[in-house]
């Protein structure tokens, strides 16, 4: 085998994959969704002027003129639950991949207007989910998985994989905040003593009761202190490594995740925990993906054939979309005019499409679509759900009610590229390099600011950050 040359083994180290995007996507919105709730259980006391913090607060010089927050626009209740709504339906375009680019610039501009309208609340996963979301936007999401990739009209077959400005900035950002967060730890309780971790769980209203309950543990605890301090310089590197990249980014994903779960079960932070697992999700290499294919795709779905009323555009898109959403991407799907006899059965059955298995056997409609779900990978193991006559009943009740509604007519074939754009690069690469001159700004070490442009570029976009969490050490009340 030709050594690989150097610039692409720099675009294999940079590399993401489309699947694993969309899987992060997917992610990313149940995310929003769950803060959005709890967030919304205090929207009285926490965003109107009746709250703890009305805006004639930020009036009287305390607060960043650079700071910008949507949620200002209105003190009154209604406003406040128009854009949480607003939220809601952004994150839900996001889940399913509709308009994806637009969804997650909507659910960015949001996210960081809620988190500046009461920054009292906010942790640094609040930080991190802007900033997840930020560099999201440049990111093809919803290339896999989607109503965007189910649609997509363009002939042009799509990657598996990404190499952009964008996959650079991201990797490097989820390092800086690793980085940045062991350099932080400069306390003697950290790196000499060992009881960082343990400081940490006896902060009373962070503790969880099972955080409590390691206190007992001592030894074990400054095990994991020296660990989390190991993990957070060293693990990182790994997504740099250019040889075996597929076990040297599966090692980091799971040092990572089982970190956060750490932190998650021990201690009340928030959505940290969520959110620093979720942002290793896009980091799943092509192998895991292609190994997963080749065990869930054991049924030769190229024999069964799905015909349709080719009068009826909203059928195609429904068909499709069934193809993306179960998995099922060797569908064969032909339009029933080419045989007579099968327009015939429609028309007898007053149907739009059917299926036909491998056996000949034929499904109209709702028996159509429950077929289908029986042999897709993902919801093969539940096909016994379909047994039961309640929810057969619900599911029938609802396939005819979606059948009988205009909502597929609103959505159209539209063709989905992608490539890498240098305009794009160029942005995101300068983006990220006013990302690193912060990142040093907030390391102790170094007295350095940065610039008034670049000062105004981070805080205005959401990009200012500090990782010190329990950092230099953990401070006891």
């Amino acid at each position: 085998m030709s050594e690989i040359p150097f610039i692409r083994r720099l675009g294999k180290i940079f590399q993401l994959d489309l699947r694993s995007l969309a899987l992060f996507r997917i992610a990313l919105a149940l995310l929003i969704l769950t803060n959005l709730g709890e967030r919304s259980q205090a929207l009285v006391a926490h965003y109107t002027d009746s709250g703890v913090l009305p805006r004639g607060f930020f009036g009287q010089g305390l607060f960043d003129p650079w700071v910008w927050s949507i949620h200002f626009a209105s003190g009154q209740t209604f406003f406040q639950v128009l854009l949480f709504l607003t939220a809601v339906v952004a994150a839900f375009f996001l889940a399913i991949g509709y308009r994806t680019r637009l969804a997650v610039i909507v659910s960015w501009l949001l996210e960081l207007s809620i988190i500046n309208r009461n920054w009292l609340l906010n942790t640094s996963g609040d930080k991190e989910f802007c900033m997840l979301l930020f560099w999201s936007m440049f990111l093809p999401l919803g290339a896999y998985y989607s109503v965007d990739r189910a649609l997509n009209s363009a002939n042009e077959p799509l990657p598996k994989t990404i190499f952009s400005g964008a996959t650079v900035a991201y990797t490097i950002q989820i390092f800086l905040v690793y980085w940045f967060a062991w350099a932080s730890k400069s306390d003697p309780v950290w790196w000499r003593e060992g009881t960082a971790v343990s400081d940490a769980l006896s902060i009373d209203y962070m503790a969880t009761r099972f955080g409590k309950f390691l206190l007992n543990f001592p030894s074990l605890l400054v095990f994991f202190n020296f660990t989390t301090l190991g993990v957070e310089l060293l693990a990182p590197f790994l997504l740099f490594v250019p040889w075996g990249i597929q076990y040297c980014r599966g090692i980091a994903i799971i040092l990572f995740i089982l970190l956060h779960a750490g932190f998650g079960l021990s201690l009340r932070l928030g959505v940290f925990a969520f959110v620093a697992a979720i942002a290793w999700l896009a980091f799943i290499p092509s192998e895991f993906w292609n190994y997963l294919a080749r065990r869930l795709q054991r049924l030769d779905t190229q024999a069964i054939q799905i015909y349709y009323d080719r009068e009826s555009v909203s059928t195609l898109k429904f068909i499709y979309l069934l193809r993306t959403f179960l998995l099922l991407p060797k569908l064969s799907v032909l339009p029933a005019q080419e045989h007579p006899e099968l327009l015939t059965h429609l028309q007898t059955h007053k149907s739009s499409w059917l299926a036909i298995d491998t056996h000949k056997h034929l499904y109209s409609q709702f028996q159509a679509l429950q077929y289908l779900c029986q042999i897709s990978p993902i919801f093969k193991p539940l096909r016994f759900i379909f047994n039961i006559k309640l929810i057969k009943w619900v599911a029938k009740k609802i396939y005819y009610l979606l059948a009988r509604a205009s909502l597929l007519e609103t959505l159209n074939f539209r063709p989905l590229i992608i490539r890498s754009s240098r305009l794009i690069n160029s942005v995101t690469l300068f983006l990220l390099g006013c990302v690193i001159l912060w990142n040093f700004q907030t390391f102790s070490f170094f007295s350095y600011k940065v610039s008034q442009p670049i000062y105004i570029v981070d805080k205005v976009l959401g990009l200012d950050q500090n990782w010190s969490v329990f950092a230099p050490r953990p401070f006891l009340e």
